[in-house]
Parts: structure tokens; C-alpha cells; sequence
């Protein structure tokens, strides 16, 4: 294959890598008044993958609500099987791509700004993951960050 190939698919594959993400999270410009938790993706010491809204977290337990199959419930998590968990709270910005599409007009300098264009695209995300963000603050990413009401059950929550 030529290289311009090479450098095209690269490029393509750079930019559509973060277009799909879930529906109801809320983008940049509305993230202070969003109603719903962040998505978490939970894996687990016993090889199981939870991937759902963030409900709620106190004290040792984790409550997502997770679609299987089509069915909506919560799924509550011991936080002692937890081995790693991946949170996004917002969706990307729409205008992300634009610094690396100007990067064509640079002439030579292409492959360089290119490249910086590209690291700092994909370097924008709203994202943590168990490494850069502690469990006890896993909290604040939640529909229920004070912990789920008394007066609402698990089963009503969609």
C-alpha cells in the first residue's frame, strides 16, 4: 500500500475514533445541568463487564443501571470485586476536528502539526479511568451522588 493510503486511513480512523458515544450524556456547553449519572464501564475480579449510567456509590457498593438484552434494571457491585472502572461524563466537543483539518494548509509542516493536532483531538476527552480518578470520588459522577433516596427503589430507577 502507498503511504498516502496509510496516512489517510490513519487519519480517518483518528477522527471518527470518538463519534460514538452514548446518547444521554450531555455535551460541554450543558454538563452543569445534566439530570442523569455519567457512563461507567465496571470490570470485574471475576471476569464480568458492567456498563451502564453511574446511579449511585456508598460506602462498598456500586449501583449501574445496566440493558441487557433489552431489559433496564440496576445491577449493585461490591466494591471489593472491582478491578478497574472507565468513566465518561460528557460527550466530545463537535469542533474537535477542525485544528487537525487545518493542519492540510501548513504545507510542509503538515506531518508535524498534524501530528500535535491529532495527540491534542484525541487528548480532550471527558473521561477517567480507576487510575486518575479514586474510588471514594467515583461518587461525584452519579445520578445520586448523596446516595439513592429513601423514598425511590432501585427497581423504579430508568
Amino acid at each position: 500500500m502507498k503511504p498516502i493510503k496509510w496516512i489517510s486511513i490513519s487519519c480517518g480512523i483518528i477522527i471518527f475514533a470518538g463519534c460514538f458515544t452514548v446518547s444521554y450524556l450531555p455535551t460541554h456547553k450543558t454538563l452543569d445541568s445534566n439530570p442523569y449519572g455519567s457512563y461507567i464501564r465496571i470490570n470485574t475480579l471475576d471476569k464480568k463487564y458492567y456498563t451502564g449510567e453511574l446511579i449511585s456509590v456508598s460506602g462498598d457498593k456500586v449501583t449501574v443501571l445496566v440493558d441487557e438484552n433489552g431489559i433496564i434494571s440496576c445491577k449493585t457491585i461490591d466494591s471489593s470485586l472491582i478491578k478497574r472502572y472507565y468513566v465518561i461524563y460528557a460527550n466530545k466537543s463537535e469542533t474537535r476536528a477542525i485544528p487537525f483539518f487545518i493542519s492540510i494548509f501548513h504545507g510542509w509542516f503538515f506531518p508535524i502539526t498534524a501530528l500535535i493536532n491529532a495527540s491534542l483531538m484525541v487528548n480532550t476527552d471527558f473521561t477517567y479511568t480507576s487510575k486518575s480518578l479514586k474510588y471514594k470520588d467515583l461518587k461525584l459522577f452519579a445520578r445520586y451522588p448523596q446516595g439513592i433516596p429513601d423514598n425511590i427503589s432501585i427497581y423504579n430507577i430508568k
